[in-house]
């Protein structure tokens, strides 16, 4: 049995355990760069962007897991891609949405003065949240394809790329900073996508 499913140990759970890591860079950077104050705006405009969108993502993705692995392989490669593009306009529609009114669902919650910063960044993260809430499901197909290592070097080449670009991005201000995460989320998932449909 191990022998038989020794692909999982060997690739998923060290790309499980390098994503959770990757998900924590951003945080850690910006702590250390811009101090807590610009971290606590971060965490809130992530907050709002994100758990909409996350909330309808995450609840498809064993629904999508659970299609595609009982899809003719021939059909695979069209089907996913299909979901990719739905979830693609959603989350578009969402930030144009938010885009053009969220300033004023911003104030009803919270007070626009205060949480100024956190409104501001929200606008730009919000291009992270489109990218990856539809694009992130190609991770899926990967491993319904069992193409677990091409998974890992993935996870690998992305976070080494994630790391770099933060690095770099330290005499940057806040905006350009979360700019280049937005360029490394972009370029993360083209990739996957590039990965899976070429496997």
């Amino acid at each position: 049995m191990i022998i038989k499913y020794k692909s999982f140990p060997l690739h998923q759970m060290p790309a499980y355990f390098i994503n959770t890591f990757n998900a924590e860079l951003p945080s850690f950077f910006i702590k250390h760069y811009f101090g807590e104050a610009i971290l606590g705006n971060y965490f809130m405009a992530s907050k709002i962007v994100n758990k909409p969108l996350s909330l309808i993502s995450e609840s498809l993705n064993g629904l999508i897991y659970k299609d595609l692995s009982e899809t003719n392989k021939a059909k695979l490669n069209k089907k996913m891609n299909t979901y990719v593009g739905l979830l693609f306009l959603v989350s578009l529609l969402f930030a144009i949405v938010y885009l053009i009114f969220g300033e004023y669902f911003f104030s009803l919650f919270f007070d626009i003065n205060k949480w100024r910063k956190a409104f501001d960044m929200s606008k730009i993260i919000i291009f992270t949240t489109v990218i990856s809430s539809s694009f992130s499901h190609y991770s899926s197909g990967v491993l319904v394809k069992r193409k677990n290592k091409i998974f890992l070097v993935w996870e690998v080449i992305t976070t080494l790329v994630l790391f770099v670009s933060f690095f770099l991005g330290k005499s940057s201000t806040i905006d350009f900073f979360i700019w280049i995460y937005v360029g490394v989320i972009l370029f993360r998932y083209l990739l996957l996508s590039l990965l899976f449909n070429k496997s």
